[in-house]
């Protein structure tokens, strides 16, 4: 009975006790950037509608965006676009986020690309996708043109230099510590310990 009841006693000791958490290291989980850290917590996304780990890394975005609301920032970079069509995505990008089409731009745009295969691979299809969302081509070209498109696409680009980004999904949290995937080989659950990283980061000092 004794044995039974110690038994008992140690089965209930090891699940009250806390999974121990991951422990994560610099150099092999994340890097650390010799710029200045942000004073308000954020994740910043450098990705591109042409990269297919940006297209899968979608459902990842909607779990940052889930747990800290108002977090995250999307930059398109001006490399991976055919035709040398970089810098019109990025304008492009800053315009469906002016406009308020943002969410739906993205959808379209990367299941064209990775979904129908049919790839937006011109500004006349870019055109097309804002008129199937609503978008006048005057209110398009208005916005296109403005002020606040020119300085949102060149903020895009000098956050693209100063991080000196060579590859996509990169994410650069708090303005200092750029996640590194390459970590995870062997993870279990991919998503979750990279959202566990995230956290860890905008927590980190």
């Amino acid at each position: 009975m004794r044995t039974l009841m110690f038994a008992l006693t140690a089965l209930l000791a090891f699940a009250s006790t806390p999974v121990k958490a991951m422990e994560f290291v610099e150099g092999r989980h994340y890097q650390t950037l010799d710029t200045p850290r942000t004073d308000a917590p954020s994740i910043t996304e450098f990705f591109s509608f042409y990269c297919a780990s940006c297209y899968h890394h979608q459902a990842f975005n909607q779990m940052l965006e889930a747990r800290w609301p108002g977090v995250l920032t999307k930059y398109h970079v001006s490399f991976l676009a055919p035709r040398n069509l970089g810098p019109e995505v990025q304008r492009a990008w800053a315009a469906a986020q002016l406009l308020e089409v943002d969410k739906e731009f993205a959808q379209v745009v990367f299941d064209r690309n990775f979904v129908a295969r049919d790839q937006v691979a011109s500004s006349t299809a870019m055109e097309a996708i804002f008129a199937d969302l609503g978008v006048s081509a005057e209110r398009l070209e208005q916005t296109m043109a403005s002020f606040q498109v020119r300085s949102l696409s060149n903020r895009m680009a000098q956050a693209e230099r100063r991080y000196q980004v060579s590859g996509t999904p990169t994410y650069v949290v708090n303005g200092r510590y750029v996640m590194d995937n390459r970590g995870f080989r062997n993870s279990s659950d991919f998503f979750a310990d990279y959202l566990a990283l995230a956290e860890y980061l905008l927590a980190k000092p």
